[in-house]
């Protein structure tokens, strides 16, 4: 929705701002209207506000361009091999972390050194995944 607008600025709210891909789309879009002087986003709080010379530009001329382009359906967007890593190494610790603890109670002392090594691999696949982000 447009959450606010005065000659000249409008600020634009859609929580799929939030995705970084829509954002940069829509901001280039809404850069190429004409008299639109500078586009800002803020990924956060999922809005962008449009700066544009008033006096060249009808005020709702400019603000039914830009919310055609602001509330446009978002593309589909395959899933990134990212999320398929991450699904798998959770459920790959799941299915040997379990294993190997019934194998280490049972005794089964080399069994349980395979599915422990396995279990390792899938948390480091795990880490790696998420590295940018486990210490903030």
């Amino acid at each position: 929705m447009i959450a606010s607008a005065v000659p000249g600025r409008i600020r634009v709210r859609n929580p799929l701002f939030k995705s970084r891909q829509f954002l940069t789309e829509t901001q280039e879009q809404v850069e190429q209207i004409e008299g639109v002087e500078s586009v800002r986003s803020n990924l956060k709080s999922g809005s962008i506000i449009v700066l544009y010379d008033a006096d060249a530009v009808d005020e709702m001329h400019m603000e039914q361009q830009v919310e055609e382009i602001c509330f446009r359906r978002p593309r589909r967007v395959s899933k990134k091999p990212s999320v398929t890593v991450a699904r798998v190494s959770k459920i790959g610790m799941l299915s040997t972390l379990i294993p190997s603890l019934a194998l280490a109670a049972a005794g089964k002392k080399k069994l349980h050194i395979y599915t422990g090594i396995a279990f390792l691999a899938f948390a480091g696949l795990h880490t790696t995944r998420y590295s940018k982000t486990l210490l903030k």
